[in-house]
């Protein structure tokens, strides 16, 4: 095994397809520099930039950003699911006078005006923004927005074709709002940034959403240890084709005070190495790809004693580090499970979601659980979300509506990531109505398989009622869910995704 130095810049080794490992800690980093996520990934980049008398115009796979430094003005227009004007940044006349381009890659333009208003456009679509001096900047979202999703200072706006963000980071603030045209004022000063994230950033993968099935597979039993038998491993290889092991507290012998129950963990050492290489092995055969729990929230190391979490992310080097070894000793995993992320800090989810990936690179999988999101309730950032293939949300909430399932759950013409239904604790088995109210979202399920030997820990119904719960659960599967999952399905999402504009 492999010990990644922290003091030393980890471009050093490589990941995948020899691309770039993350940097050793991007929190010693400036976020808006050349130092960190200069290069294009996962379907985005930033594909040119063009000057012309009076406009510099920065184009990402998703959007067009136009900056008109005599005017003060910055356009945002998408480029897909609908083209058109997205979002107008109107600053203080003569603070963009001078701007210019002061670092290039695949992954992010860095632009300066004369006056130290500061901007990196990212591949992702995220547009982040710096004033060396107090500066103000208004922001007019130019479609009428079907959904807004507010979290104290921060803003989400949605409608069937599209997604404004608008993140305050540090000391920007909110001073003004006025919400029947949209049009949200912020102050920068210091190191306070704002971030303006227009989605979706990328094309959503049609293929992966009709094509890749997850398999939950639980370990409920301290006996089990998160790896299951090839036999169990044979009844699972005609329910989906991705085998999600989500018993993340009973893989791992890095477990907090060695206490197999427990979630939260300092490293990614399976407890049984062989096994683990056997599961990986003998899915494969059978043609199951494996993801396996790594979680950020629960990742412990580096917090200091007594904790039990980590919301803010500040040990994100260390869970980078931890990862990237455990990437190193199984290279044929074929990816990773975040149960949960950093649910009080936007810049550290969107740090470590950008960073896993570039770990990944293109080919493995990136499944995220984030019900409780950065920066709180409801509101989310598409830019960090859309580094994932499958967004998990909304665990213990059932189908609360149709239009929640759309603009929370569905990443559709938002972040593109594939939202799933986080449909455990009590909703185990959806009705035909809770599956059209999905489907039409297009949003997924997950297989959840009965566990023919080892009962969950959850003693409110007899291992009977278990088993019953789950024949009734595949049956909806079968009968209500897989069955629509067809080539005519994209043609029909397209049909009534309008309506969620009403």
């Amino acid at each position: 095994m492999s010990t990644l130095v922290l003091s030393v810049v980890l471009s050093v080794a490589t990941g995948p397809g020899g691309a770039a490992l993350p940097i050793d800690d991007p929190l010693t980093k400036d976020i808006m520099s050349d130092e960190i996520f200069m290069e294009g990934g996962w379907h985005m980049r930033v594909e040119g930039v063009q000057e012309t008398e009076g406009r510099l115009t920065v184009t990402t796979t998703g959007t067009i950003f136009e900056f008109s430094p005599s005017t003060g003005k910055v356009l945002c227009s998408q480029r897909l699911a609908r083209q058109r004007q997205s979002v107008l940044l109107r600053f203080p006349e003569e603070s963009l006078v001078g701007l210019k381009v002061t670092a290039q890659g695949s992954g992010a333009i860095i632009l300066e005006s004369d006056q130290g208003i500061e901007f990196k456009v990212n591949c992702d679509s995220l547009l982040m923004i710096r004033a060396k001096d107090e500066a103000e900047v208004s922001c007019r979202v130019l479609w009428r927005p079907a959904q807004v999703y507010p979290s104290g200072a921060h803003r989400l706006l949605l409608d069937p074709y599209g997604a404004v963000g608008l993140f305050p980071i540090g000391e920007a603030a909110l001073v003004g709002e006025q919400e029947a045209k949209s049009e949200y004022t912020y102050t920068l000063s210091g190191s306070g940034m704002l971030w303006a994230s227009v989605g979706p950033p990328r094309p959503y993968d049609w293929e992966m959403s009709l094509q890749g099935r997850l398999i939950w597979h639980y370990a409920n039993s301290r006996f089990e240890l998160g790896v299951p038998s090839n036999k169990r491993i044979d009844q699972l290889k005609e329910k989906g084709n991705i085998l999600w092991l989500q018993g993340g507290l009973l893989l791992w012998q890095t477990g907090h005070d060695g206490i197999p129950s427990s979630p939260m963990h300092i490293g990614f050492e399976p407890r049984l190495p062989r096994e683990f290489q056997r599961v990986i092995d003998y899915s494969h055969q059978v043609g199951l790809r494996v993801v396996a729990y790594a979680s950020p929230f629960y990742f412990i190391k580096g917090l200091g004693e007594g904790k039990a979490a980590s919301p803010t992310g500040q040990n994100v080097a260390d869970y980078l580090a931890c990862l990237s070894e455990l990437l190193e000793d199984y290279p044929d995993l074929d990816g990773i499970y975040f149960d949960g992320v950093y649910p009080r800090s936007v810049k550290n989810t969107y740090i470590v979601c950008r960073a896993t990936r570039e770990l990944l690179g293109d080919d493995r999988i990136l499944h995220i659980h984030c019900t409780s999101n950065a920066p709180g309730g409801l509101c989310y950032n598409p830019a960090a979300d859309t580094w994932a293939d499958f967004i998990l949300r909304g665990e213990g909430q059932g189908f609360r509506s149709q239009q929640w399932l759309r603009y929370f759950v569905s990443g559709y013409n938002i972040s593109n990531a594939i939202g799933v239904v986080c449909n455990n604790a009590g909703y185990w088995v959806p009705t035909k109505e809770q599956v059209e109210m999905t489907l039409r979202a297009n949003a997924r399920l997950a297989y959840m398989p009965s566990e023919p030997e080892e009962y969950p820990l959850d003693t409110r119904y007899t291992p009977e009622g278990w088993a019953d719960i789950w024949r009734r659960h595949e049956e909806a599967m079968k009968e209500l869910y897989w069955p629509q999952l067809t080539e005519s399905y994209r043609a029909w999402v397209e049909e009534v995704n309008a309506g969620f504009a009403e």
